[in-house]
């Protein structure tokens, strides 16, 4: 047998035994070559488009949110007083909360540095993300007199980002509706969550499904407190969720290093380099990601 189908015999190994300390060794190397990639990013000084300059810090945020993850995914020790014995367990309400910014971390950046079509295309979405933050910034208050000048100067720059957008070619090809409804609500992307997990090639069903899990956890809505209930009266199905929470992390993740690669040449030049092994585990979790639906535990 080829050493390629080896390595994904021992994946398939994990995900069918639910093997969550050997998937977690892995989801550490996914997560070292990205901060591989940042630390190139940044030390190469790697010739980007002028209107990303955002791409280093959204990519250390992304690895210090799996970071997170991958802390949670080992667990805690919680000590019961009736008897005064640790037990391990893990707090999902962190971990769920952890993954949902995970998702909207990989679909930003997806949306702002992977998916745009033509280059005004990606500098509208640049310069309207930029435009509705600095007008979101706007309703903030300030009282010390280097914050009421620099809120002056934003009120400036907001000014002359919103004629960049008017003129982009790219929004003056949307329709008449849509170009109002953007400058009208000042929303910071072009297209919604949802609509960005389509454009990304993600089996929409299965990612609009989890984010909107997560996303329960977020506003303490109250199936929250009904799933933890199960799930804390069930110690194989927590670890059931557990798992399938750090699979779908990890396809976050390698998706997204299988597009850094393929979009900039220095960090292809650093994917070459690494063992077979990881290469082929990357490859394998980046397919099953855009492929694949799995049933939820």
């Amino acid at each position: 047998m080829i050493e390629p189908n080896k390595i994904i015999l021992e994946v398939a190994r994990q995900i069918d035994q639910k093997d969550l300390q050997a998937t977690i060794v892995d989801y550490k190397a996914f997560n070292g070559l990205l901060v591989k990639f940042i630390d190139t990013l940044h030390s190469a000084k790697m010739q980007c488009h002028f209107w990303q300059p955002y791409l280093e810090t959204h990519l250390f945020k992304f690895a210090l949110l799996n970071s997170s993850l991958i802390k949670e995914f080992e667990g805690i020790n919680f000590t019961r007083p009736d008897n005064n014995q640790d037990h391990k367990t893990y707090n999902i309400s962190a971990l769920y909360l952890l993954a949902r910014a995970n998702i909207e971390t990989f679909l930003l950046i997806k949306y702002l540095y992977i998916n745009f079509k033509t280059e005004p295309q990606g500098i509208f979405r640049y310069t309207l993300y930029e435009w509705s933050g600095l007008k979101v910034r706007q309703n903030f208050i300030a009282t010390l007199p280097d914050n009421i000048a620099k809120k002056a100067d934003e009120k400036k720059t907001i000014e002359q980002l919103e004629n960049i957008i008017n003129q982009n070619v790219h929004f003056l090809s949307l329709p008449d509706h849509k170009r109002k409804d953007i400058i009208r609500t000042a929303r910071a992307k072009e297209i919604g969550w949802k609509e960005i997990v389509t454009e990304s090639g993600l089996e929409p069903n299965f990612h609009h499904f989890q984010w909107e899990f997560y996303s329960n956890y977020a506003h303490s809505e109250q199936i929250e407190a009904m799933q933890l209930k199960a799930l804390f009266n069930d110690p194989t199905k927590i670890h059931a969720s557990v798992y399938h929470t750090l699979n779908c992390t990890i396809i976050y993740e390698t998706i997204l290093l299988s597009d850094l690669k393929s979009k900039y040449s220095e960090f292809e030049t650093i994917y070459n380099t690494l063992p077979l092994d990881l290469r082929s585990k990357i490859d394998f979790w980046a397919k099953f990601g855009i492929t694949f639906s799995m049933q939820t535990s």
